[in-house]
């Protein structure tokens, strides 16, 4: 596979949210939402993946710029 063939192509980037684009203290560490706006720019779709219900899910999807679908599934009662 030549590397214009792996840059072109769009791929499906999916992102767990706790401990990954957001930290212990429920903030979102400078540079993040900058870095999902480049990856979309280029063409990829953002996929947050969580443990989170919908409901804890959304109001940090839209503290990250996301449009996308998410992928919930959560682990406590």
């Amino acid at each position: 596979m030549s590397a214009a063939t792996v840059t072109s192509a769009r791929v499906l980037v999916a992102l767990d949210i706790d401990g990954t684009l957001i930290d212990g203290d429920r903030r979102v560490p400078a540079g993040t939402v900058e870095a999902l706006d480049l990856v979309r720019a280029a063409g990829h779709e953002v996929v947050l993946a969580t443990g989170r219900s919908l409901a804890g899910l959304l109001p940090i999807a839209t503290r990250l710029g996301s449009r996308e679908a998410g992928l919930c599934a959560p682990t406590a009662p």
